[in-house]
């Protein structure tokens, strides 16, 4: 689940002509065990309930940064969660729901996942997340598509947790970490 999270940010940043991330292993562990503890206390938020923010939670596992950034998201879902990297990312696992959007806008027709987004800028994913009702994923989200797309950040770790509730449904958890190091800090 992390790894296709990973590819998915770093095929959007690849169509927007920046460098791919590489994965980091304090970065990974922060952004896991904010899942976990999302998941323990039922919340979704990027302050942990003793105050500690993403950026503490970085320095916590050792990650000295210059620049750092985080998105999460919780996706609560009934029976098999299909492709949840997708879901978190465009909001929609169904390719012809997007394939139909971008024809409505004149957009590039994606022919696979590797194509969506291509050719859209803001203003296109913005009206993805008003047409998707508001969970256009985080890159229909101006917030969460600004720290994939952030220019100078080279790191990322990402995190994933689920807890099964009563019912069938089950709560799946979401962090990426998004950061620079700090000059001379050792990788």
């Amino acid at each position: 689940m992390e790894r296709e999270v990973l590819a998915l940010v770093n095929r959007q940043r690849m169509l927007h002509h920046l460098s791919s991330l590489r994965p980091d292993a304090r970065l990974h562990r922060a952004a896991f065990l904010h899942c976990r503890e999302m998941a323990a206390h039922r919340y979704l938020g990027h302050n942990s309930p003793d105050g500690r923010d993403f950026a503490q939670r970085a320095e916590a596992q050792g990650y000295r940064w210059q620049r750092i950034g985080e998105n999460v998201a919780l996706l609560v879902l009934n029976g098999k969660p299909g492709n949840l990297g997708r879901r978190v990312l465009f909001g929609s696992d169904h390719l012809d729901r997007l394939r139909s959007f971008a024809g409505r806008q004149g957009l590039p027709l994606p022919r696979t996942w590797s194509d969506v987004g291509q050719g859209w800028d803001d203003s296109d994913w913005n009206q993805w997340q008003r047409l998707a009702g508001g969970r256009g994923g985080w890159m229909g989200s101006a917030g969460h598509r600004k720290n994939i797309l952030l220019p100078g950040i080279t790191d990322i770790g990402v995190g994933y947790c689920a807890v099964r509730e009563r019912g069938g449904r089950t709560r799946h958890y979401f962090a990426a970490e998004f950061a620079a190091p700090a000059s001379g800090a050792s990788r």
